[in-house]
């Protein structure tokens, strides 16, 4: 399975219907430390009703079993406005995406291999919720 694979099962899983709102966006999976190979998902909301694209902080936080497709642990979060969200909507965002998805993401998959992942990580978020995200990364001793 490769990074994109796992992000569409993520994405369209049963568990996923079940525990994720529809209305809430995914950050591409971070390797979790945790049995087997885990990997772990913030969901945070976009707004672009007032015609601007405002992005919130997450208001979950998903644990996934990558080999299962099921749902390890889900945090809760409250979330705030951080500000623009207009980057995701351009090709760059997706690019770097894509760039994880298909080597980091790919490359634990694989082989295991986790180290360093955090910075391409947080390379393919949203510019707006990367500060957020490295926070709460460093709360966790991630970083």
């Amino acid at each position: 399975m490769n990074g994109e694979d796992l992000m569409e099962q993520l994405l369209n899983c049963d568990q996923a219907m079940e525990h994720i709102p529809l209305e809430l966006q995914a950050t591409v999976p971070l390797p979790w430390a945790g049995e087997g190979r885990a990997v772990a998902c913030w969901y945070y909301r976009l707004d672009s009703h007032s015609g601007d694209v405002k992005i919130y902080s997450p208001a979950l936080r998903v644990i996934w079993d990558a080999d299962k497709m099921a749902v390890v642990h889900t945090q809760t979060l409250q979330p705030v406005l951080l500000g623009s969200g207009q980057d995701v909507l351009g090709p760059a965002h997706r690019q770097r995406e894509d760039a994880y998805l298909n080597g980091p993401l790919t490359d634990y998959l694989t082989r295991g291999a986790a180290d360093g992942v955090a910075d391409s990580w947080l390379a393919a978020a949203p510019s707006a919720l990367r500060p957020w995200l490295w926070e709460a990364l460093r709360q966790v001793h991630y970083v």
